[in-house]
């Protein structure tokens, strides 16, 4: 069937409250009569035509005629709705303009491309592509959602990794049902000027192959309900002012040890009670003025001893002494 066969009905009636020009689809099948309501293309103007008003009677001619969403609206294929309220709201004086076909739509504009409206809704049944050479701006009063099927990624990709991609809100919620990785290769930055709250139902390990400088200007509280294992492999060192610890039970193994305290010590007053005492004293050299010694039972084994008084006074009430080579120098 050629062009010339094509049936092309044109109704300009200017008493009515439509114009339109309809074309009906042309079918593969050459024996097949036009019935003047399949929809090869329709451009009407004003109020909706007696084509759309047949075409309802039709499931199929009605979404050829209509997007599913404004069918949908409006109370499905069977609602008289769809053809009376097609121009607007009101069947009898609204005007709008249906413009439909079954083939392609080109639009092009050579300088500006200006819509406006209330409401839109576009439904894409296949793939969507949105290409510019300058910027996008997108602005809304309400509410943004951007949403993908199941199981499907969105990707957001500034400079194909070359750009910056700023994300600024008052508050920021993430709900990762899965797996989250997050790789950085050049330096990152956190500021926080508030508390913070950190929860880990699982484990946790950190790693890190350089150096590590933690800095805390406030009292830190550290508190483990099980086992706690530290370790340093190279060295240790602890610098503190004031050092307190309660342990109930501590074990110290360590295979070298240096514990210096102090390296000058003042004792006004000392009393020592010792019950065993075992020493091992390779040099020493005590300077004590005055001494005064008590002592309920002493045992001396001396390889060798030498002892230089100025003035000796003992009293002994009960003393045995067994000496086998003694020279004294009084």
């Amino acid at each position: 069937m050629s062009d010339a066969d094509t049936t092309q009905q044109a109704q300009i009636q200017y008493d009515t409250k439509h114009v339109y020009f309809y074309l009906p689809r042309i079918s593969e099948d050459e024996s097949d009569v036009p019935d003047n309501i399949d929809l090869g293309a329709i451009l009407r103007l004003g109020g909706y035509c007696e084509l759309e008003e047949k075409a309802n009677e039709v499931a199929e001619d009605t979404e050829h005629y209509y997007p599913e969403k404004h069918i949908e609206d409006e109370g499905g294929v069977a609602s008289e709705d769809v053809y009376q309220k097609a121009a607007g709201p009101s069947p009898q004086s609204s005007h709008g303009i249906l413009l439909a076909c079954d083939g392609r739509m080109l639009v092009k504009a050579g300088e500006k491309y200006y819509m406006q409206t209330g409401d839109q809704n576009i439904d894409v049944e296949g793939d969507y592509e949105l290409e510019t050479t300058g910027k996008i701006d997108m602005s809304a009063e309400g509410t943004v959602k951007i949403e993908s099927g199941t199981n499907q990624s969105i990707t957001l990709d500034a400079g194909s990794e070359t750009g910056t991609i700023y994300i600024q809100g008052k508050e920021q919620q993430t709900k990762i049902l899965g797996h989250s990785y997050e790789l950085i290769t050049e330096n990152s930055y956190e500021v926080v000027h508030a508390n913070r709250y950190e929860f880990f139902a699982g484990g946790k390990v950190e790693m890190v192959t350089g150096g590590c400088l933690e800095m805390n200007l406030a009292a830190i509280c550290s508190i483990s309900l099980s086992a706690a294992l530290e370790m340093n492999l190279l060295i240790n060192i602890e610098i503190a002012t004031i050092e307190a610890s309660y342990k109930k039970i501590e074990f110290d193994i360590a295979e070298m040890k240096v514990v210096v305290p102090a390296t000058k010590a003042e004792i006004t007053e000392l009393e020592t009670h010792i019950t065993a005492l075992g020493t091992r004293v390779s040099d020493v050299q005590a300077d004590v003025a005055p001494l005064q010694t008590k002592t309920s039972e002493i045992e001396v084994a001396a390889r060798e001893l030498k002892t230089d008084l100025g003035e000796f006074k003992m009293s002994t009430t009960n003393a045995m002494v067994a000496m086998s080579n003694m020279i004294v120098n009084m």
